[in-house]
């Protein structure tokens, strides 16, 4: 299954996520010559990963930099409460083996977009203290490093749980949609002028 849709490469193709019934990892890329032109490559072997890390691969997201570099944010449901990062410098051929990084996740999905002032943003549970109960957003300058992070004020009632972000960006603002305790869909609105404040 794929978590996300397909975005355009550099090279013109077309390439996403994919994960199977086994909870490995690959990538889709094609879609040009016709809509059942694909080529499967593969990230990360699930049982593989297992044995040498205990790193349990989940809906990865990816992004590619201004050189072309493409990098991958992957999930780890095997306890590491971290996100790993995968890096390609062939346009998806290839993939390095996902490395731990210091980034905290409470095992769940995760977004990414670069914005129209430069920087790119990601959105996630990014407090594995508490799961599913705040919601983060951070900035990269480089698309490499996620450097400043803030909570987002979501305005609620009583205790619940934030999950599965997606954002666009509208007329200077972010709008960030989200599944609130999995069965409520919500927007949530953040000018990019109170974003870039984090920069700072």
């Amino acid at each position: 299954m794929s978590d996300f849709t397909p975005q355009k490469l550099s090279t013109g193709e077309w390439m996403m996520t994919r994960r199977d019934a086994r909870f490995n990892v690959s990538m889709l890329i094609g879609g040009v010559k016709s809509l059942t032109d694909w080529e499967v490559v593969p990230v990360v072997d699930r049982l593989e990963a297992l044995k040498t890390s205990k790193f349990s691969p989940d809906e990865p997201v990816w992004w590619e930099l201004a050189d072309g570099t493409l990098m991958a944010a992957i999930r780890d449901n095997g306890g590491s409460q971290r996100l790993f990062r995968s890096v390609s410098t062939d346009h998806g051929r290839t993939w390095s083996k996902p490395d731990i990084t210091n980034y905290p996740n409470s095992t769940s999905k995760l977004f990414t977009l670069k914005t129209s002032r430069g920087f790119r943003v990601l959105v996630s549970n990014a407090n594995p203290t508490i799961g599913r109960r705040e919601m983060h957003l951070a900035i990269s300058e480089d698309g490499k490093q996620f450097t400043r992070m803030a909570r987002l004020d979501i305005p609620s009632p009583r205790a619940t749980t934030f999950q599965y972000p997606h954002v666009i960006e509208h007329d200077g603002s972010l709008f960030i949609a989200f599944s609130n305790k999995k069965n409520v869909t919500e927007v949530l609105k953040v000018p990019l002028d109170e974003v870039g404040k984090l920069r700072d």
